[in-house]
């Protein structure tokens, strides 16, 4: 096939049914904001270091979650557990995992171990994810051994707190006791009479026990997944198991039960325990998946009144591993498709799709395979690792969200029983759409291949895009088992990354788009898709988090590197933020008040360093090798996992003070980035922490080859001993301005609005602005779609009063002068900062 006859297909509804879609440009107040982490993957436990590794990394598995992690900035969410969960035993003496296991069948080629018996490198091999993964351990309540639960929290504990983890950032988000405890009376774990007022009694007793172990209390970060039930009785009333039942019963009224943070819902669209094959148009049929889910709208709506998360924490296609013909299909990836993004509309947080080694359903086959996963029959050539179909879809959804880490999600309302379709957004604007065929064209359907044309039209304020860029998810057959691409890349390859060129195919808007039958495409408006040519510029953004020693405050930190050509040799640039926006006189005796923007969290260098980048290549050089935005810890994304913390934190009475900061940049500096040539970039307050942070170093080895300045607010004794009073005044006057500022709105839209119109933002670059909007607001659980701004403001205020560390600041800049250079940046417009500041860096 030509490419002028894909352009066709693509974009001139050469013979194809005609379809009106109708796409909001602004997203919908009922949109949700989605985690980047939306996928996520649940790890049947025996053979849980046959996925991680046991004392060495399984390259082929954290190449396929970091694929992931790659597009949306965030790796993806790891659940350990399941049924052999309920099966594991604890001993400290053993070193390898035993297992036992029942005889494999042509229903159940790979069976869960029966038997298994696990020692501290069991959990230790949770080393191996990738950094900054995000856990949730099962412990055994099947068998109702206190003493065992308590010996694999312990382990865990131990485990969580080597410095293996530690230093990756790998972080414990919750223990989850038991699995599936309304199956108990089905599988003679418990009497047949078993009840859920029972299950609320015996696990409020292991939580209890637990929490004393591991240290889980209301304020630990670490908390509990409850109510990991198979099915719902969607009800309080009926005597089933559902987590309305749970609640009424009292599962949140004990010390442990307050530390629930999540109701972990199991769930399968259909079920091959008896060896009854289901068809795969069923499982792909756009009304199957949206009536699948919609049922278990009472349970999320009970499980949100009570502050609690709610997550599809164990889930695939069909029960017992899935069904063969379907669940390892090129269809079923367009299923899991619909399905992930179908969830979010209903306040499903993430899906954690269930894996085990050998199962029919998975995503990801991450070990060497003996047996054929259909029948059990052996094999003649073993099978390496490899990913299955779905996994595709899993692909598409990451890129769907990008790497923002605020992207919201809106159906679009399309009336044909096949196409399915969803717009993304980034702030205030539609920036992708994801449209999905579920029309099964299998091997055996003759004639030609349907195809259904797109004409997009767009509502609601903005400008509508006139060009779009597309990529398609290329399938033969829905009843395919292998050979799919990716905007033209496949994933089949030995490694688990993306082989191949990328295909995309851009035109006008106009000319619509065409979406053949088992087919899935990403549009975009007038932005480049990742991975497709660039005629602008191409970052790519991996987030980490990290803590230095003797702090308990988390940081947070994105690294930013061309897509293609960076090189080793490079300049590394640091960034650091200043304090959030602000109001104060300009002037000694001013009383006006003037405005200024100041960069309140990492990711407000963006437009800089897309700027800087792009210089750098309309140029042809390779002067810089990354560039790294950290977070104070009070600050945008570090406010969010210091919360607790920062209430009550020792290192400062308010908030975490510059000097932190500076340690933290340090220690990463340090540890980090060895052999790297650092360039300091520091904002505003991030001037004193880029100073700070050269403290402990000697004279003859400064961390930074050259430091740049913004905007300085270092001040000598002298100065301010002979302005102390307008110093002071002005600082105090600052905070008390910041504490009275709005810092909450029904949703993002609204605070959207109310920042546009006032200044300082509405005198920011438009660019600045946006990505304040995705990054600097974040939801609030317990209200619907409220938006309040991730950096508290009573931390922002606390932080002006501080002089003593700018004074040092100083000291410091005084002596490093004279050794590598600096460079002193002031804006056009006094306006924040006293004519004698400016002054006195040159003298």
């Amino acid at each position: 096939m030509t490419i002028s006859h894909l352009l066709c297909l693509a974009l001139l509804s050469c013979q194809a049914l005609g379809l009106n879609i109708s796409i909001p440009l602004a997203p919908p107040s009922a949109a949700p904001q989605v985690s980047p982490s939306l996928v996520s993957f649940s790890i049947e436990q025996d053979r849980w270091t046959d996925w991680a590794g046991s004392t060495s990394r399984n390259q082929f598995f954290f190449n396929v979650l970091d694929n992931l992690r790659q597009l949306t900035g965030a790796p993806p969410r790891v659940r350990i557990g399941a049924d052999s969960e309920d099966h594991t035993k604890f001993n400290a003496a053993i070193g390898a995992t035993q297992l036992v296991f029942p005889a494999p069948t042509t229903i159940v080629p790979y069976p869960e171990a029966t038997n298994i018996t696990v020692g501290d490198a069991f959990y230790q091999a949770t080393q191996f994810l990738p950094p900054n993964t995000h856990v949730t351990w099962g412990l055994n309540f099947g068998q109702f051994n206190l003493t065992t639960a308590f010996l694999e929290a312990k382990s865990i504990a131990k485990a969580f707190s080597s410095a293996a983890i530690l230093n990756a950032g790998i972080v414990l988000d919750a223990i989850e006791i038991g699995n599936e405890a309304d199956l108990y009376r089905n599988n003679g774990a418990r009497p047949g009479t078993y009840s859920v007022t029972q299950y609320v009694q015996e696990w409020t007793t292991f939580a209890t026990n637990i929490s004393a172990a591991m240290g889980i209390s209301s304020t630990s970060s670490t908390k509990f997944w409850g109510a990991a039930f198979a099915g719902s009785s969607h009800s309080s009333s009926n005597g089933g198991f559902s987590p309305q039942s749970a609640f009424s019963a009292g599962l949140l009224t004990s010390a442990a039960g307050k530390s629930i943070s999540t109701v972990s819902q199991h769930h399968y669209s259909g079920s091959f325990c008896s060896g009854s094959e289901g068809l795969l148009q069923d499982l792909m049929t756009k009304s199957t998946v949206r009536g699948n889910l919609s049922s278990f709208t009472p349970d999320i709506a009970a499980a949100r009144s009570q502050g609690l998360d709610y997550v599809f924490g164990e889930t695939n296609s069909y029960s017992c591993h899935g069904a063969p013909g379907v669940s390892n299909t090129a269809g079923a990836s367009l299923w899991a498709l619909d399905y992930v993004l179908f969830a979010t509309q209903i306040g499903i947080s993430r899906v954690y799709f269930h894996e085990g080694i050998g199962y029919k359903y998975n995503l990801i086959q991450p070990a060497t395979l003996t047996r054929s996963i259909l029948d059990g029959s052996n094999l003649a050539n073993p099978l390496p690792p490899h990913v299955q179909p779905s996994y595709y879809g899993a692909i598409i959804v990451a890129e769907a969200l990008g790497a923002s880490g605020s992207a919201r999600v809106a159906e679009i309302s399309i009336s044909n029983a096949q196409i399915s379709g969803y717009g993304f957004y980034e702030g205030t604007k539609l920036v992708r759409a994801v449209f999905i065929n579920s029309n099964a064209f299998l091997t055996s359907t003759g004639g030609n291949r349907p195809s259904v044309h797109l004409d997009l039209g767009f509502t609601g304020t903005g400008t509508a895009p006139a060009k779009i860029s597309v990529k398609r998810l290329a399938i033969g057959h829905a009843d395919d088992q292998s050979g799919l691409t990716w905007g033209g890349q496949s994933y089949e390859t030995a490694d688990g990354r993306a082989g191949g060129s990328v295909a995309v195919q851009t035109g006008n808007v106009a000319s619509g788009v065409d979406i053949a039958a088992t087919e899935a495409v990403l549009a975009l408006n007038d932005h480049p898709l990742p991975g497709a040519p660039d005629k602008t510029m191409s970052l790519h953004v991996d987030s980490f988090t990290f803590r230095a020693p003797d702090t308990d405050l988390q940081s947070t930190a994105k690294r930013y590197t061309r897509t293609v050509g960076a090189s080793r040799d490079g300049l590394t640039l640091l960034l650091a933020h200043g304090v959030g926006s602000r109001k104060t006189p300009t002037q000694p005796n001013d009383r006006s008040l003037s405005l200024t923007q100041i960069v309140p969290d990492k990711e407000q260098w963006e437009p800089t360093l897309e700027q800087i980048f792009r210089l750098q290549q309309s140029k042809g050089n390779d002067r810089i090798r990354e560039a790294w935005a950290f977070d104070w810890q009070s600050h945008g994304e570090a406010a969010v996992l210091n919360e607790e913390l920062l209430k009550s934190y020792k290192g400062s009475v308010y908030t975490a003070a510059v000097v932190e900061y500076a340690l933290s940049l340090e220690y990463f500096v340090k540890s980090h980035l060895k052999g790297h040539r650092v360039v300091a970039v520091g904002h505003s307050a991030g001037t004193g922490a880029i100073l700070l942070s050269m403290k402990n170093s000697p004279a003859h080895s400064p961390p930074y080859v050259a430091v740049f300045l913004v905007e300085p607010t270092i001040l000598s004794q002298e100065l301010f001993d002979s302005h102390a009073k307008e110093r002071e005044n002005a600082a105090n006057m600052t905070m008390r301005i910041t504490l009275a500022r709005r810092d909450s709105w029904p949703d993002r839209g609204a605070a959207t609005a109310y920042l546009r119109r006032r200044l300082p933002w509405k005198a920011w670059d438009s660019r600045v602005f946006d990505t304040y909007i995705n990054y600097g607001l974040r939801g609030v659980a317990t209200h619907g779609n409220a938006a309040v701004l991730k950096t508290n403001k009573r931390q922002e205020g606390m932080a002006y009063p501080q002089f003593a560390p700018y004074i040092e600041s100083v000291t410091l800049f005084r002596e490093r002068c004279k050794l590598i250079p600096f460079h002193i940046i002031f804006g056009e417009r006094v306006d924040f900062m006293y004519a004698y500041e400016r002054r006195q860096v040159f003298l």
